[in-house]
């Protein structure tokens, strides 16, 4: 068995003090080296992490293609929907921004990027850290990560207009040390990482976690996405369960993906057809 130092090491990191909004900044070993094109920072504590991005842009603050802020906490956080998303110390609330122009596919073939990525990273966690887990993870379309039919991960996208340059923010949120008490009607019972892993995790997983999101997602952008999205979303997918449609209640059984995204499901009364911007729980 690891001991909970020897897991530290595994996902050890350097952290420097630098930036104009007094951030701390992530930069990793040679083995792991961040993106140049990058700017990462980490936060303690923000209202929204979605926000303190596009207060950034607005302050033609990013000299790179690309900024991720990060952060321990937040108080203000949102889902989809402008749900509420609880903002709970040890955890993982992370925006990424880029303009429009940098995504190398379909702009709605983006979500379900972002749900790949955060699968495999957290499978690796719980491969890595987590020996023995038998944990399950799935993604529930476009971008929710479920581990055990749980949520432990959302994904809220927007988009912000500056200096006539069209920016994505991808805004990340997973349960990594603590799940928030979610009552029956405003959703999927959630989860955190913890509960299926029987070491207790390093305090800096959910930065960690963080900084590699951020990280992967650059790598995918500036290798073109050439990867095929559809294709590796197939394999984290849980076609044939049951879900409800949020905003009206229907139960729905995914029964395929598209290749724009959508997702083809079949009713309660037998008939197919497909979903765009509907949510599923």
């Amino acid at each position: 068995m690891h001991s909970r130092r020897t897991c530290c090491c595994m996902l050890a990191l350097f952290l420097t003090r630098t930036n104009p909004v007094g951030a701390v900044s992530i930069r990793r070993n040679v083995t792991s080296k961040m993106s140049s094109s990058l700017s990462y920072h980490a936060l303690d504590t923000v209202e929204s992490t979605q926000d303190t991005v596009r207060m950034l842009l607005h302050q033609n603050s990013v000299n790179t293609p690309f900024l991720a802020i990060s952060a321990k906490q937040q108080s203000q956080g949102r889902g989809t929907s402008g749900r509420i998303w609880k903002g709970i110390t040890g955890n993982v609330f992370l925006t990424v921004a880029f303009s429009m122009d940098r995504v190398p596919v379909s702009v709605t073939l983006l979500p379900l990027q972002v749900g790949i990525l955060i699968a495999t990273t957290l499978q690796q966690v719980l491969t890595k850290i987590c020996h023995g887990s038998t944990a399950t993870i799935r993604l529930k379309w476009p971008n929710d990560v479920l581990v055990n039919q749980k949520k432990v991960a959302g994904v809220l996208i927007e988009s912000e207009l500056v200096n006539d340059t069209t920016y994505l923010l991808v805004g990340i949120g997973i349960n990594i040390q603590q799940a928030p008490q979610i009552t029956s009607n405003e959703g999927r019972q959630a989860a955190c990482l913890q509960e299926f892993c029987t070491e207790k995790l390093p305090e800096q997983t959910a930065e960690i976690v963080a900084a590699d999101l951020a990280n992967h997602l650059v790598e995918w952008m500036e290798a073109d996405g050439r990867k095929d999205v559809i294709q590796e979303w197939k394999k984290w997918a849980d076609f044939g369960t049951p879900q409800t449609l949020r905003d009206t209640g229907e139960r729905v059984v995914p029964l395929s993906i598209q290749e724009d995204g959508q997702l083809r499901v079949r009713l309660e009364n037998g008939q197919e057809r497909l979903l765009v911007a509907e949510y599923l729980y």
